[in-house]
């Protein structure tokens, strides 16, 4: 906005940095804004400080709180200077996204936690200060000694955030040596906590040095499952065809017990190209945060992508949009995406689109008594309509899936068209009892009011693993008899026409 002239003066009307108050003036300097006063500009270019402050004082402040001279050194990376040092001249130095720091950005070497040298980044062969204890004071404790390996992290002024940083060539200090390092790479930190059981996950980022099975998992994992490959976990020892983990794919990954995976690596890509062939593919995300299914599709291929299966929840694409317990594209997750032809794509990844949204699928906590373990081997059965004899359902109630009397899936009915999951067998205890090819899964509702479980019945395809079916409708079924029985003649005389009931427990 521009300031108006509102006292007569034939100036604009506002106080020193701001362009909206009235009577104040006069603007000596005919740049639009008003100097109080005093002839000297008090909001012009020339008067704002290197932060771009007007009365600045050339101190900022990080993303921690850590004070900053403008332009100068992040709060972080400050030092004490030693009587002995060493330099480490870095050729080039990539950011989280693989793009090269700019001038405004700075590099810092530790030991452990302890800065012990900074250099803001000059574009290239930069010799970046490194201080060892000199044992004369406590201002160089905890400083390199001689054989120790110094770390690397990078501040990024423009997303005003530290991020560790992998040297590409590794040297142990030594007091007054010249180390040459060709590169460092910024790393992005990622953690996935998994479950007991088989989890679905990708990686968006892995670290430059290993990317193989056993360093990734770091050990904690059983066996890991990609698309056509596997790898298994024999004390240490990792066995099968799977070798190496890649951004770009979706793995099944089976716990012993309930972890947390951590780690880092670079670039981040959110516009890395998937290419995809016909039929089912497993991916990854390449992105932090989340995305709508139909926003993360680009247009040009949506109507390609048939379904898309998550770790048990699901999506599909119907002439009026995407139906199913699967919403969004998240972080760290994997993803079956389903298509009829081969497409190559990149997500569409808008910033305020990735952010975290709940999926109410998700948040939802799962009725007591109904647990049931994920498996591998999965389908998904879709419904949009439920009739009951007596009661009406209800947005809370819980559809559950069998086979047999072993409960292989639940979901809850929130007055849309939903995905039923029904887990597979994997040839394991945890899911003995669970779906196998041929067999035909059914279904109950349990009333979140009052907890009564009802029968469901629907024409119900035989179940096959990934899966997706779509049922006509469920209906509440009439309870089957334990014995053959035939009731009273009605009406008795007989008329024309006249209803005998009977039961019968079995086909005969």
């Amino acid at each position: 906005s521009i300031c108006s002239d509102n006292d007569g003066d034939g100036c604009d009307d506002c106080s020193s940095g701001t362009l909206d108050d009235l009577n104040d003036g006069p603007d000596f300097d005919g740049d639009g804004l008003c100097d109080d006063g005093d002839p000297e500009p008090d909001c012009s270019t020339n008067d704002t400080d290197i932060c771009g402050i007007c009365g600045g004082n050339n101190i900022s402040e990080d993303i921690n709180g850590n004070s900053i001279s403008c332009g100068g050194e992040p709060g972080a990376f400050a030092y004490n200077q030693s009587s002995s040092q060493a330099f480490y001249y870095v050729g080039s130095i990539n950011d989280m996204y693989g793009e090269d720091l700019t001038e405004d950005d700075w590099v810092g070497v530790f030991n452990g936690s302890t800065c012990v040298g900074s250099r803001q980044w000059c574009g290239g062969m930069c010799d970046i200060p490194v201080m060892g204890d000199d044992g004369y004071t406590a201002f160089t404790t905890g400083y390199l000694n001689a054989g120790e390996t110094p770390t690397f992290k990078v501040y990024d002024r423009s997303e005003e955030s530290y991020y560790d940083a992998h040297p590409s060539d590794s040297h142990a200090y030594a007091v007054n040596e010249i180390f040459h390092v060709n590169a460092v790479a910024a790393l992005f930190d990622y953690s996935m906590d998994l479950n007991a059981g088989v989890n679905l996950v990708s990686f968006h980022v892995l670290h430059p040095a290993d990317q193989s099975v056993a360093y990734v998992t770091g050990g904690s994992v059983a066996s890991i499952i990609a698309e056509g490959a596997s790898a298994e976990n024999n004390s240490g020892n990792w066995t099968g065809s799977l070798m190496n983990i890649d951004v770009s794919s979706g793995y099944w990954m089976r716990m012993a017990d309930d972890d947390t995976l951590d780690g880092s690596g670079y670039p981040l890509n959110p516009g890395r190209i998937y290419n995809l062939h016909s039929g089912a593919n497993l991916v990854s995300f390449p992105s932090t945060g989340s995305v709508n299914i139909s926003a993360g599709l680009p247009d040009d291929i949506e109507d390609n992508v048939l379904a898309v299966i998550g770790e048990g929840e699901s999506a599909f694409n119907t002439a009026a949009g995407w139906i199913g317990g699967l919403t969004a594209f998240e972080a760290l997750h994997g993803y079956w995406i389903i298509t009829d032809a081969a497409i190559s794509f990149s997500y569409d990844l808008y910033e305020e689109s990735l952010s975290r949204k709940a999926n109410p699928y998700k948040t939802a906590e799962k009725p007591r008594g109904f647990d049931f373990v994920q498996s591998t081997q999965q389908a998904f059965y879709f419904v949009d309509n439920i009739e009951l004899v007596e009661d009406e359902i209800e947005e809370g109630d819980w559809l559950i899936s069998y086979c047999g009397n072993t409960v292989t899936g639940t979901r809850q009915w929130l007055g849309r068209t939903v995905d039923i999951p029904v887990m597979g067998a994997e040839g394991t205890l945890m899911t003995a009892g669970y779906c196998e090819v041929n067999d035909t899964p059914h279904f109950k509702l349990l009333k979140s009011e009052g907890q009564k479980l009802i029968p469901l019945y629907a024409e119900t395809p035989e179940w096959q693993s990934n899966g997706i079916f779509f049922l006509s409708g469920l209906k509440e079924s009439t309870p089957i008899p334990n014995e053959f029985s035939m009731g009273a003649a009605y009406p008795n005389p007989f008329n024309p026409m006249t209803q005998i009931g009977f039961k019968i427990p079995t086909e005969s």
